[in-house]
């Protein structure tokens, strides 16, 4: 079964599906249904400004801002590591590895214009390693050479595929946030699909925030992009089922939870990591079944911030080395 075609439709359906299919079978993660309702009652919706702010985000011309978003969510990866990071030296700001990479990335478009396709092409890894400030210690190389992967693939992408044009993924998508998921899903560094017990999962995070991004950065330019937004689910990853277990709506078994306070890191692709991803995105529908002013990106983007509170750093959240989140 092919998930990867843009012109595929229901490509959501599946993914919410595969939510629940694997929260239905999980061993490792229960999701707390008592406990949904009075929580969906609780979230109150973000102001646009906090979501996708210019504190952190480059907002240009079209293509800049298209250019911005995509190289950005292409390195958007990597924050399951972010405390190894800072041992080996590397300063974060505003404790997330994303909103470091953002500003990082803002101040070369600022100062240089930005990264043409062709140059992203030929980007190696000590070249990441420098544009981003990352150290020389054994997570950061690893991480530099991640992120030099995916940068790759995308210059590539872009040179071949819409003439070295970032605005040229917008046009093919003709306002279809699930045409675009579909294209980027079928670059090897977005194409997020496990397999879990013979289920086939595809949770395709990094496709689905990159979508959301451009939405929201080109609102700042007075362009809706997308006439399907809402389609989008939440973008499983770390952050938001750290939320969601902290906040009692997701319980581990004792062996999960032990393995993740001594930090010991999970095998990207095993059945905890895909359970934890899985049983969030659930809890993430479910929640969004009884508010109907929120969508899934809402709630993600409420849970994600939660996640940078000072209550919810001090205990640890999972660990994978993974280019999908």
């Amino acid at each position: 079964m092919d998930f990867n075609k843009s012109s595929k439709p229901g490509l959501f359906d599946v993914i919410r599906k595969a939510f629940k299919d694997v929260a239905d079978q999980a061993q490792h993660v229960r999701i707390r249904h008592d406990k949904i309702e009075a929580y969906a009652k609780s979230l109150k919706p973000l102001l646009k400004e906090e979501v996708f702010d210019q504190a952190h985000h480059f907002i240009g011309s079209p293509e800049q801002t298209a250019a911005f978003v995509l190289i950005l969510d292409s390195i958007n990866f990597g924050g399951t590591f972010k405390k190894d990071l800072v041992k080996e030296g590397f300063a974060l700001r505003d404790s997330s590895l994303y909103f470091t990479m953002a500003a990082k990335l803002k101040e070369i478009f600022e100062n240089e214009g930005g990264i043409s396709a062709a140059k992203l092409a030929t980007i190696k890894t000590q070249d990441c390693a420098a544009l981003f400030g990352l150290t020389s210690g054994p997570v950061a190389s690893k991480i530099a050479d991640l992120y030099a992967r995916s940068l790759r693939e995308l210059g590539e992408f872009i040179d071949s595929k819409h003439g070295g044009r970032f605005a040229g993924v917008l046009d093919s998508a003709e306002n279809s946030v699930e045409k675009l998921v579909g294209e980027l899903s079928d670059l090897k560094s977005f194409n997020d699909i496990s397999d879990y017990k013979g289920i086939r999962v595809p949770l395709l995070k990094r496709a689905q925030i990159t979508a959301a991004d451009l939405h929201l950065a080109f609102e700042h330019l007075g362009r809706q992009l997308f006439n399907d937004i809402d389609k989008l689910t939440t973008f499983p990853d770390n952050a938001v089922a750290h939320v969601l277990h902290e906040d009692g709506l997701l319980e581990y078994s004792k062996d999960l939870q032990k393995k993740i306070e001594d930090g010991i890191e999970l095998k990207a692709g095993s059945e905890e990591e895909i359970e934890i991803r899985a049983c969030a995105g659930h809890a993430v529908e479910l929640i969004r079944s009884l508010r109907p002013d929120l969508n899934s990106m809402n709630i993600d983007h409420v849970l994600w911030l939660r996640s940078h509170e000072p209550d919810y750093l001090v205990r640890n959240h999972h660990k994978a080395m993974t280019m999908f989140y």
